[in-house]
């Protein structure tokens, strides 16, 4: 299924705001998913790049468990937008894009969305963790793109591609530098 825009029918929860009904949402295997991520994003190892990050440079993917099936599902294909922020999506899993946000805490997966249930799941702060104008951006990109039938018909190498920066120089050395460096070592 390739996602569109639906504008005010979207479902937006917040996480921090408290634990949604879960059933009521449609997805099973949601709540699951949901608990990975922040068990994952909660280790120590995530101040020198994150679980997601360490995972691509190692194999050109990352896992995460399907909100439908439970079952592994593989990132394979990205969405970057014009604040850097990157959305994921996974092959055998059309209906799942996961979103990599906040510049300042070091891109975690700060955002979940569901096309078909036009669903989307901010797990950072409401203000600063991922925005529904990026999900907006995003799904703009795919549409124009028609990437979902593209990326399906399309069966290339995987590769690896460094997004980083900042326009400050001297915030890119003392803010970035480490992180990169310890991912170069992965």
């Amino acid at each position: 299924m390739s996602p569109t825009p639906s504008g005010p029918a979207r479902r937006v929860v917040q996480l921090q705001e408290g634990a949604p009904d879960w059933d009521a949402l449609g997805v099973p295997h949601l709540q699951a998913l949901v608990s990975r991520i922040l068990e994952l994003q909660s280790q120590p190892s995530e101040l020198l790049g994150r679980w997601y990050q360490r995972d691509i440079v190692a194999s050109a993917t990352f896992e995460v468990p399907s909100p439908w099936t439970g079952q592994p599902v593989r990132a394979n294909r990205s969405v970057a937008l014009w604040d850097k922020s990157v959305f994921y999506g996974f092959g055998g899993e059309p209906d799942l894009w996961l979103g990599a946000t906040s510049l300042g805490e070091g891109y975690p997966i700060a955002s979940i969305y569901v096309p078909s249930r036009d669903l989307f799941v901010n797990l950072g702060h409401p203000v600063w963790g991922a925005r529904e104008e990026q999900i907006d951006a995003f799904l703009r990109i795919v549409a124009e793109r028609d990437l979902a039938r593209g990326w399906a018909a399309r069966a290339a190498a995987p590769r690896v591609v460094a997004l980083t920066g900042d326009a400050s120089f001297a915030h890119g050395i003392w803010n970035q530098l480490s992180a990169l460096d310890h991912l170069g070592k992965v």
